[in-house]
């Protein structure tokens, strides 16, 4: 439980890190035993007689610097020289800077791991004057013990640690300690039971805070009873590990959690896109006010994503036969997770813990097809299609191949659970909405070709094809191809006419094709009839062209008149203007000449022959007059 407290904390970007010189061994770089031998492997025979060769650190680096009146020299190109030097490996560094859930480390290392691991991210503090460039966005990385980088700051000599006893605990370097050991739980790594420098510290800083602490964790990869009982008189938790078993359990509690904890608003969003972003996501988050939602998911640099989904199905349920055809079958349908599925249900990508059981109510799965580009050509017709793409879904026991052609969907099912006997099957749906014209010509004669048996090609790239007879005949399919590509050269035909485009309209039924055959018959100059009679309104005429009127039912010349015309003719939603129209009334007659006589507008003529005709025309023409009669 112990542990589980401390991951949480961790998680929740609540931890200071306290790390020893244990923390830096595996990397070649000496405890204190070792440093104080090489010290003293430094020495001269005479200088070596003179110090007590087993005395710890502090002790016999404070006697050689006496032994040098004073100079640290010898010291300093010892630190150097060990400190400076390669590491012979970075792993648990890199494993550490791997959680940017740590933003604070306290170390009394002299090594430069830490600043190593995290590079741009790091911000080293040893100075007085560092604190004022602390910064929450970077790993603040403080060295107690001074940095190598200025070797008057450095803690070493029994002398040192006396000065750093007395240290004033209210300056801003101090200050900043005891804030973050306040107001955070406390991990030590790296530290022995026998670094009593180490918990001089640690205690002259308890002792400040008093009551006022949090917990404190102590990773230790075998503490004896003796020592467990030493950390507990301090209240200190003791956890067995190496400093590289805990980080790796730490990481993983953390992969286990880190959508949950993101939408619990447990870290920062730059902490999570961090974390996420060292496992190859890249992810757009949405602050909802209390949580923060995912928005996308997506591989990092577009790169494809790896994943997971873990449950338990029952044998003898419903989805338990939709999940085995879903295997087994080049399937193009989603597969629905439901609340019984998902009670078991573990989603992971990349290696986080994505979603866990319960915390869904649905899933939708559908397979990732492989893409074929492809072209189609009927070439006996001299009709091809370029450019097209074929979906391939892949199962245990059967392939199916999709495409699609502007508005029609093709798929080909070919089943081979028996390769001697391969079995395939074709379907078509046809959108319930044509997108335009040409698209539609297209669609249309590659369903003519198809149903009439035609052989095609199918061109994969310039080098590789596939020649085949399409399997079916059907004449009825035939004959609704052609009705179709009729109408709709018929509508190329109106758009040219008119200068409109039809677009996103319906299916063709017997009423739009009556319509368009009147119109056609307008473009076409054809004529239509109106009837035996008419009626003619103008201005007031003279008794002059009333005589005229009079004469026409002894002629056989026809009256031809041409004026405007409102008429709008609608198709698809298009308006189809008219503007003029032309009339023609073969051995006309007119039956109202007492009326006209006495100040009549109307005129009112017959065709003695019954029948009067007229053609619509597509321009404008000026309106007749009392002069085009005469």
């Amino acid at each position: 439980m112990d542990q589980e407290n401390l991951f949480e904390a961790i998680r929740k970007e609540n931890v200071v890190v306290f790390a020893g010189a244990g923390f830096s061994r595996y990397a070649g770089y000496p405890m204190g035993g070792r440093l104080a031998e090489l010290l003293v492997e430094k020495l001269t025979s005479e200088q070596k007689s003179k110090i007590s060769a087993g005395a710890p650190l502090d002790y016999l680096s404070d006697e050689i610097v006496r032994l040098n009146f004073g100079s640290r020299e010898l010291v300093n190109q010892v630190l150097d020289e060990v400190f400076l030097a390669k590491p012979e490996s970075t792993a648990d560094h890199d494993l550490f800077a791997s959680i940017p859930h740590f933003k604070t480390v306290i170390t009394t290392n002299y090594d430069a791991l830490f600043e190593s691991a995290y590079g741009d991210d790091a911000l080293l503090i040893f100075r007085e004057q560092d604190v004022s460039c602390w910064d929450d966005k970077k790993v603040n990385i403080l060295k107690i013990h001074g940095d190598l980088s200025d070797k008057s700051s450095v803690i070493l000599t029994r002398t040192d640690y006396a000065r750093f006893y007395r240290k004033d605990y209210s300056t801003p370097f101090w200050s900043t300690i005891i804030k973050e050991i306040a107001t955070k739980t406390i991990l030590f790594l790296g530290y022995g039971y026998e670094d009593p420098n180490v918990w001089a510290v640690f205690e002259h800083v308890y002792d400040h805070l008093g009551d006022n602490r949090k917990a404190a964790f102590f990773v230790s990869p075998g503490a004896t009873e003796e020592k467990i009982a030493f950390l507990k008189s301090k209240n200190i938790n003791y956890l067995k590990h190496t400093g590289e078993s805990f980080l790796n359990a730490a990481l993983q509690n953390i992969r286990d959690h880190i959508f949950q904890d993101m939408r619990n608003k447990w870290l920062s969003p730059e902490t999570f896109r961090k974390f996420t972003s060292l496992h190859n996501l890249a992810i757009a988050l949405k602050d909802t006010g209390d949580a923060y939602q995912v928005v996308s998911i997506g591989g990092k640099n577009d790169d494809p994503m790896n994943g997971n989904m873990k449950f338990k199905i029952d044998p003898d349920s419903d989805f338990e036969l939709r999940y085995r055809q879903f295997l087994e079958q080049g399937n193009t349908e989603e597969l629905i997770f439901g609340e019984t599925e998902l009670n078991t249900l573990r989603m992971d990508v990349e290696g986080l813990k994505l979603f866990g059981a319960g915390e869904l109510s649905q899933i939708s799965v559908r397979k990732t097809p492989k893409i074929i580009p492809f072209d189609l050509v009927f070439s006996t017709e001299g009709f091809e299609i370029s450019n097209l793409n074929a979906q391939i879904f892949t199962g245990k026991k059967s392939v199916s191949i999709k495409t699609k052609l502007h508005t029609l969907s093709f798929q080909l099912t070919i089943n081979f659970a028996d390769p001697n006997d391969l079995d395939s099957k074709w379907a078509m749906e046809h959108d319930a909405i044509y997108r335009n014209v040409n698209e539609e010509l297209e669609v249309h004669r590659f369903l003519k070709y198809f149903f009439s048996q035609k052989t095609v090609s199918i061109y994969l790239n310039k080098e590789s094809k596939i020649v085949k007879e399409c399997p079916t005949y059907d004449e009825t399919r035939i004959k609704d191809a052609e009705i179709h590509i009729n109408y709709f050269n018929g509508l190329k035909e109106v758009e040219k006419a008119f200068g409109v485009r039809f677009t996103d309209f319906y299916p063709i039924d017997q009423e739009s094709v009556d319509d368009l055959n009147w119109i056609l018959h307008v473009i076409n100059g054809g004529k239509f009839e109106k009837g035996e009679s008419m009626e003619l309104t103008f201005g007031e005429l003279s008794p002059e062209t009333i005589d005229n009127l009079v004469k026409l039912k002894d002629s056989e010349s026809p009256i031809e008149l041409t004026m405007n015309s409102d008429l709008v003719m609608i198709l698809h939603d298009q308006r189809l203007p008219v503007p003029g129209v032309h009339t023609k009334i073969p051995f006309p007659e007119v039956t109202n000449i007492e009326e006209l006589r006495k100040g009549g507008n109307v005129l009112k003529v017959r065709s003695r022959t019954g029948t009067i005709f007229q053609q619509f025309l597509l321009k404008p023409f000026p309106s007749i007059g009392d002069e085009q009669i005469n």
